[in-house]
């Protein structure tokens, strides 16, 4: 039983979770996850380019930075500074997009909100 609960599960994943997309059966899927590729991989070298612009700060600063830190410079330096403990490329995009889809749906809310104030009190 618990067999045919896992194969209908997994089964369902495939028609309807990313799974589905991943595969690429319809040339839609295939054209997003070729998109999706190539955004990632231009995150990617942003990320890369940062990483040696840090690290050359560093060596050349006497392992310190003096300039303004951003959250991606931050999020680099814990991992320099933890191996153990840094974030990946690919964590390090994800928490930007995750940041940036918050941001839109924060200012969304805020737009739908103001919109609705200003209609109902004139």
């Amino acid at each position: 039983m618990a067999d045919a609960a896992a194969m209908t599960m997994t089964f369902s994943n495939i028609l309807f979770g990313v799974e589905f997309i991943k595969k690429g059966i319809l040339p839609e899927h295939k054209k997003l996850m070729r998109q999706a590729d190539v955004t990632l991989a231009f995150f990617n070298e942003r990320v890369e380019e940062r990483r040696a612009q840090i690290k050359k700060e560093l060596a050349e600063g006497n392992g310190s930075i003096t300039r303004k830190k951003f959250l991606i410079d931050l999020l680099i330096l814990n991992e320099i500074e933890n191996p153990k403990d840094g974030f990946t490329n690919t964590e390090i995009i994800h928490e930007f997009a995750t940041f940036a889809m918050a941001g839109m749906d924060t200012t969304g809310h805020l737009i739908a909100h103001s919109t609705l104030y200003l209609h109902q009190t004139p």
